[in-house]
């Protein structure tokens, strides 16, 4: 992922990660079964990505930070 993305939404949402070039899903915020993301105004939210696909012990996930 780079650069910034505007969530012009307040509505409850999953973010996906995937592979580039594909419709192959790697990871999502938030965990499955666990809800949905809802952005509020005025908030800067960061993605954090991390693992290796094909490595065992290393399942991608990300974390989300609110920045303010």
């Amino acid at each position: 992922m780079k650069d910034y993305r505007y969530f012009g939404t307040t509505t409850s949402d999953t973010l996906y990660l995937r592979t580039a070039g594909t419709n192959t899903v790697i990871a999502q915020y938030p965990p499955a079964g666990s809800g949905g993301f809802t952005p509020s105004t005025q908030r800067v939210y960061t993605l954090y990505a991390r693992g290796k696909t094909g490595v065992s012990g290393r399942t991608p996930s990300l974390a989300l930070y609110t920045n303010r």
